[in-house]
């Protein structure tokens, strides 16, 4: 841990080092300020606190050429002689070209951003938002507890580069720096089909717990992905239980609730899939499936077969088919 903590403070360092120097080279043609921030659902205030997101947002600005976040010295030097200042108010003062608000939100381990911007010159009038998500993967050994500043940074890149509508813009950067907005998946129920008629297969005797360590499995496979944010079961189980969706089964196909709930948290993608048992063995077919307004549509499936009565050898098979449905174009 100390060892993936000292080569995160090590990649800031030479972010900001990076970053000093070509921010001294460029036009500050989008200035920036942050009129509120709320800290929503799922935040644990006593580990994540407002403080966190100027510095990650003057980092982000700091990476691009063309904006910069208003400092907070700033602020307090124009609205010095301004007596309750609006924040229409403080922003012209300032000469900003962007009002943001800022909205952060948890759900298990997924960090939410939400930025809202709002133009404050001629050519624009469009208020815009754009969001962002990213995994909490940093823990403290010691307790347990997330590190959030990582997750935090990424998220918060993310939804700055919908908000500006520039999907490229930290390409440039090194790992973990150089992200890019992506979609939100789930990993939903995997159907358990077997013919009592054929030889017994192990894998079916418990479909409840198989069930579980198939969606584990799809989850251990994929989750490093670059191309997409992954819900763990957890995450995803918090997430159904915003709408009372409890104790969701891993055994069948997401209800049209369950769908719904995920449609209404934006998330629009969602894998599922079936296994059968057939006279030669097992067969294993996934789905990618696209989802709008809780209608929900096919748009990739694959399958594979497994002829031995092992329950490793399936879950390695469930593996691979995982890999070829969402790592593989």
């Amino acid at each position: 841990m100390k060892k993936i903590l000292a080569i995160t403070t090590l990649y800031i360092c030479l972010l900001f080092g990076t970053c000093t120097a070509h921010s001294q080279l460029r036009h500050d043609t989008n200035r920036i300020y942050i009129a509120k921030i709320f800290l929503g659902m799922g935040i644990d205030t006593t580990l994540l606190s407002t403080d966190k997101i100027p510095p990650a947002m003057n980092l982000i600005t700091m990476m691009t050429d063309n904006y910069r976040l208003i400092s907070d010295s700033e602020i307090v030097e124009a609205t010095k002689d301004m007596p309750s200042p609006t924040a229409l108010e403080i922003a012209q003062k300032l000469n900003a070209d962007r009002v943001y608000v800022i909205k952060i939100e948890e759900m298990m381990n997924i960090i939410r951003s939400e930025i809202t911007s709002i133009p404050l010159n001629n050519n624009e009038n469009d208020i815009i938002s754009g969001e962002g998500f990213a995994s909490l993967y940093i823990m403290k050994k010691e307790d347990g507890t997330p590190i959030y500043d990582p997750t935090l940074l990424t998220s918060l890149q993310r939804a700055f580069a919908v908000c500006e509508n520039d999907s490229n813009m930290f390409q440039q950067f090194p790992a973990p720096y150089n992200v890019k907005p992506v979609p939100s998946m789930v990993i939903c129920g995997i159907q358990f089909q077997d013919d009592t008629t054929l030889l017994h297969y192990q894998v079916f005797d418990n479909p409840v717990i198989t069930s579980y360590e198939f969606v584990e499995t799809i989850y251990s496979a994929i989750y490093t992905t670059n191309d997409w944010l992954i819900y763990d079961i957890e995450s995803r189980d918090a997430l159904y239980g915003l709408f009372h969706l409890y104790l969701p089964e891993n055994t069948v196909l997401p209800s049209y609730n369950e769908l719904a709930a995920l449609n209404r948290f934006g998330i629009q993608h969602y894998i599922t899939g079936k296994i059968q048992r057939y006279r030669n063995g097992v067969r294993i077919t996934l789905i990618l499936n696209h989802l709008n307004n809780a209608t929900s549509t096919p748009i990739k499936e694959i399958s594979g077969e497994v002829y031995k009565n092992d329950t490793p050898e399936i879950l390695n098979k469930l593996k691979d088919l995982a890999k070829e449905l969402i790592l593989n174009p």
